[in-house]
């Protein structure tokens, strides 16, 4: 039987296998849980929701950023929640560009 210690605590080996397999799910339902999440620009900035929707009505370069924004989540939650066939780099490249647009957006919010 093996004994592993860790600081002040002695765990046998079955309840270290335990401690390592809840750990594991627990990292997997975070991750499940995220998927499908809504990134919409008023969630992501709900201290700027007056600011957003009076630039969606004024500036329409900002508009044209939002509806691209918006589209590109609603894409990639789609995907995400319906096990879409796409792979990674395909699906990387779409986060990166909507953390583009946020970006823009932020900035736009800031000035």
């Amino acid at each position: 039987m093996l004994i592993l210690i860790g600081g002040n605590s002695q765990f046998h080996e079955s309840q270290a296998m335990v401690k390592v397999i809840r750990v594991a799910s627990s990292k997997y339902k975070k991750e499940k849980i995220m998927l499908g999440e809504d990134h919409a620009i008023v969630i992501e900035f709900p201290e700027h929701k007056e600011k957003i929707s009076e630039l969606n009505k004024i500036d329409s370069a900002f508009a044209e950023s939002a509806r691209r924004y918006h589209a590109l989540d609603q894409e990639i939650r789609t995907l995400e929640l319906d096990n879409a066939p796409i792979d990674d780099e395909a699906m990387h490249q779409l986060k990166h560009d909507r953390a583009v647009l946020k970006d823009e957006i932020y900035q736009r919010l800031q000035a």
